[in-house]
């Protein structure tokens, strides 16, 4: 009787011995899943200044939602300005690839793809095409709409100008084609064309962007800074993958 007791007491001390170390290992996973703030979007902010648009014009999902907001906004409209207008959830794919007519010049400046639904809007930071937002229209899973508005925007800008501004006066067609074949006209100086997926190889995820965005000086490169800081600073910012 006394040894089955040993036995029985023996056991109970093992199994919570057991459960504490198991209960104690949980913890410190958690602790550190949620300490680090690149978890979330949180303590990422902009010092970005500018008048907001109003609410309904605030959530483009074509290039004319997109001239609209422009257009309603005070001028000279900044590309900074521009993206903190963005007032709808967006789906955040970013890539180091050179290959583009907007270039990344590296990790430090990927180029950022910005996806609410069947459009598309991109950035980079830094390097040529900085002051560019570029945009696509989806139509299917091989061809979009290209469209381009080159930033600070000083004037009201037509409905067509971010066709306009791609458009290939000695060739036909748009500069676009270069890297985007299948080329067709969609009436009047819209072009579709190919899409190109970025290269897995060359993804940057939202956490290292986020770290190039806590790291980097507002007052040594306030461009390339407070444009990956107003961008990170929005509360529906997913990364999702490219989705098309």
């Amino acid at each position: 009787m006394g040894r089955e007791f040993s036995i029985s007491v023996l056991l109970r001390v093992l199994i919570i011995l057991v459960s504490a170390l198991g209960l104690s290992s949980c913890s410190e996973r958690k602790i550190s899943g949620s300490s680090s703030s690149l978890s979330s979007n949180q303590g990422i902010n902009s010092s970005v200044q500018c008048d907001l648009a109003p609410e309904n014009l605030r959530s483009p999902k074509s290039i004319a939602d997109s001239i609209a907001l422009i257009n309603s906004l005070p001028k000279p409209v900044s590309i900074h300005c521009f993206l903190k207008n963005l007032d709808l959830p967006l789906n955040f794919v970013a890539t180091s690839s050179s290959f583009s007519a907007q270039p990344s010049p590296g990790i430090e400046s990927p180029r950022i793809f910005l996806i609410h639904e069947q459009f598309i809007m991109s950035v980079v930071p830094g390097g040529f095409g900085m002051t560019a937002v570029e945009f696509g229209e989806v139509i299917n899973s091989n061809l979009s709409i290209k469209g381009e508005i080159h930033f600070p925007v000083d004037s009201e800008l037509a409905t067509d100008a971010a066709f306009s501004s791609i458009l290939n006066n000695s060739t036909g067609g748009t500069s676009c084609r270069i890297c985007h074949n299948n080329e067709v006209s969609q009436g009047g100086d819209a072009y579709a064309s190919r899409m190109v997926a970025p290269d897995p190889f060359e993804l940057v995820s939202k956490e290292d962007v986020m770290k190039q965005a806590e790291d980097c000086s507002p007052e040594t490169d306030w461009f390339r800074c407070e444009m990956l800081r107003v961008i990170l600073s929005k509360p529906d910012l997913k990364e999702e993958g490219w989705p098309f």
